[in-house]
């Protein structure tokens, strides 16, 4: 993730402590969230003093899906609902307006 700022600590199943060199580095690393990592989602938090590990922080992250060539009649919200499902959770479906390019015209 960013080289040598941190030091990582197994603490036990599928939980790490990540140790950085500075405020700077550690903030980037909380902005940039979350990762895939080998096919796995991995969303850092940082640390409180107490925190319940069956926290659902701790099992649930947020995942950003792009669709590409899609069929233009098929660009809708409830398609992107549809496709959401599979993720158990849609927050929002946003459909960008379309631009046209020099070369379409």
């Amino acid at each position: 993730m960013y080289g040598d700022s941190q030091r990582i600590i197994e603490m036990g199943h599928n939980l790490y402590q990540f140790i950085f060199k500075d405020e700077e580095d550690l903030g980037e690393a909380l902005n940039a969230t979350p990762y895939i990592l080998d096919n796995q989602l991995l969303v850092l938090k940082r640390w409180e003093f107490g925190v319940d590990l069956n926290h659902k922080g701790f099992k649930v992250g947020k995942l950003c899906v792009q669709m590409w060539n899609l069929l233009v009649h098929r660009i809708t919200i409830e398609a992107g609902q549809k496709v959401g499902l599979v993720f158990n959770n849609v927050v929002d479906v946003i459909i960008p307006k379309a631009e046209a390019r020099k070369e379409d015209i």
